[in-house]
């Protein structure tokens, strides 16, 4: 599992090495649901991120509070070529990693035993609203939530 989520991350990421320094657009994550938590989660999540298009693959990079009350730095990739549009909506993977200091390494999806863990889900968005829904499938055997799901909003520069 380690290689695929380091296969997966490096992929995401060789396009956006070519890309432009300057940030085209920016999100705040406001808020979140652990869906079915059965443990006491932060869901005020705020943060603010700036994203870069990349060609093939855009990229958000940024910092939030994250579940534990703890701040974490993230970087997510998507592409338009995982993304589906119809009537105005977009939905598309994104994958990515985030830092949880002390206890990211307790998670199952903690790339190779560190305070990083690995990310992966859909993301929804509108043409004609700054907003965004995120969807990260869980395992309520595994962990003490079944999915999170995470909403903000977003503009271009």
């Amino acid at each position: 599992m380690k290689n695929l989520i380091t296969a997966t991350l490096m992929a995401l990421a060789t396009p956006a090495i070519a890309c432009d320094v300057t940030p085209d657009g920016g999100a705040i994550l406001i808020g979140s649901n652990h869906v079915g938590a059965t443990a006491d989660f932060n869901e005020e999540n705020t943060g603010l991120f700036l994203s870069w298009d990349c060609g093939p693959v855009d990229v958000r990079a940024g910092t939030y509070k994250n579940s534990f009350y703890s701040q974490s730095w993230a970087v997510n990739f998507s592409s338009d070529y995982t993304t589906l549009s119809a009537g105005g909506f977009n939905a598309g993977l994104i994958a990515g990693a985030a830092h949880y200091p002390e206890n990211g390494r307790d998670q199952i999806v903690s790339i190779g035993g560190s305070d990083w863990i690995f990310m992966a889900g859909l993301e929804i968005t509108h043409d004609d609203l700054p907003l965004f829904v995120q969807f990260y499938p869980g395992d309520s055997e595994k962990g003490d939530y079944q999915h999170l799901i995470a909403w903000g909003l977003q503009v271009d520069f």
